[in-house]
């Protein structure tokens, strides 16, 4: 029985807008001992939109040999904004599922132009400082 993916979490939000109602997110993992049991063919990926009981299944095929630590993707597209998803990723065997993983998706939009907006004020405070020869205690040079 093949152990749990590992997901790699460092990515919290949508990584891609392609139109005004839905997002894209990259989802990551790492496989757990890949090589203690029979290779894995393939991952079963289910996908929930919190809140509702119905699972979306899919098979994302494996090409070949999995190496410890690395880091397979898969892109999940057409998600509804700004809804959160449950993805429960399986691997297969030809012995047949093994232990699968869970985490959850969430939409947070605001966050990249929040610290976009953040990091421009803070490059113009220190710009202005820069061009006046500020001695300010806030922006030491």
């Amino acid at each position: 029985k093949a152990h749990s993916p590992e997901f790699y979490f460092d990515t919290y939000h949508a990584l891609w807008q392609n139109r005004a109602q839905v997002y894209g997110f990259k989802l990551q993992w790492t496989q757990m001992e890949p090589n203690a049991v029979d290779r894995i063919l393939a991952y079963r990926l289910g996908i929930r939109q919190m809140g509702q009981t119905r699972w979306w299944e899919q098979e994302i095929p494996i090409g070949g040999a999995i190496q410890k630590g690395q880091l397979l993707t898969y892109n999940l597209t057409e998600l509804i904004k700004p809804d959160s998803y449950l993805v429960r990723l399986t691997p297969i065997t030809r012995y047949g599922e093994g232990d699968a993983s869970e985490r959850i998706i969430k939409y947070r939009g605001m966050l990249f132009s929040y610290a976009f907006t953040n990091l421009t004020l803070l490059t113009i405070a220190i710009f202005l400082c820069l061009k006046s020869n500020c001695m300010c205690s806030a922006f030491p040079i």
